[in-house]
């Protein structure tokens, strides 16, 4: 037996046909990230350059469990995870980039991916995107990055985190010759920089036992 539909039936039938094609097409694009929370976290490797790394926020979910970030009007936003190695310096600078996303801010926790202790936040550093330079941190640890939009923004963006070098070991250590710190890769080192006082550079004060010697020179 056929069943025959009124023409207002057949014109509903086709309506819902099409809203549950256009649900199915939108469930299967916005997809939530693999990212999306910290004990599921992006790798990132701390490299001497900045090797971006492309994330985005669509799709993303607002997560509990840790500490609220803190700035660029974080209110329970959607946000994606990163997680990075510390570098036996014990520092490393986390930088974004703009996609779509144009206004982000980023945070650093310490901890474990279930336990997290906040580090720093920041929103922007580099226009309205963030970077975090960390520092004191301890080597071979892992650190976890968040990275969300200003008062939940969402879009695409870019991360990397690169390496700070260690400083120079000490190789002098007297007050003549002071063995030169600089931790800053674009300044250059200093050597054979001597004076005892007196209208000299610096003034060399007495200590002991074995007192070590260093001076910072910023040259560009």
């Amino acid at each position: 037996m056929k069943t025959i539909y009124s023409p207002l039936v057949n014109s509903l039938r086709k309506k819902l046909v099409g809203i549950a094609a256009v649900l199915s097409l939108t469930t299967a694009v916005i997809a939530q990230p693999a990212n999306n929370n910290p004990c599921s976290a992006t790798p990132l490797t701390a490299s001497a350059g900045c090797t971006p790394t492309a994330g985005t926020l669509v799709g993303a979910t607002t997560g509990a469990g840790y500490p609220n970030p803190g700035c660029a009007g974080y209110a329970g936003c959607p946000d994606v995870w990163y997680s990075c190695v510390v570098p036996a310096s014990g520092a490393v600078t986390f930088t974004t980039a703009s996609g779509t996303l144009t206004d982000g801010g980023m945070a650093v926790y310490t901890g474990t991916c279930g336990a997290l202790t906040l580090y720093a936040c920041n929103d922007d550093f580099i226009g309205l995107m963030p970077q975090i330079a960390a520092t004191g941190l301890t080597p071979g640890s892992t650190v976890y990055i968040m990275m969300f939009g200003f008062v939940c923004q969402t879009g695409t963006f870019t991360i990397c985190a690169t390496a700070v070098a260690p400083p120079p070991p000490c190789t002098t250590n007297t007050c003549a010759t002071p063995n030169c710190i600089v931790t800053n890769p674009n300044l250059t080192f200093c050597s054979g920089v001597a004076s005892l006082g007196g209208g000299g550079i610096y003034g060399c004060l007495g200590s002991s036992p074995n007192p070590i010697w260093n001076v910072f020179q910023a040259t560009t």
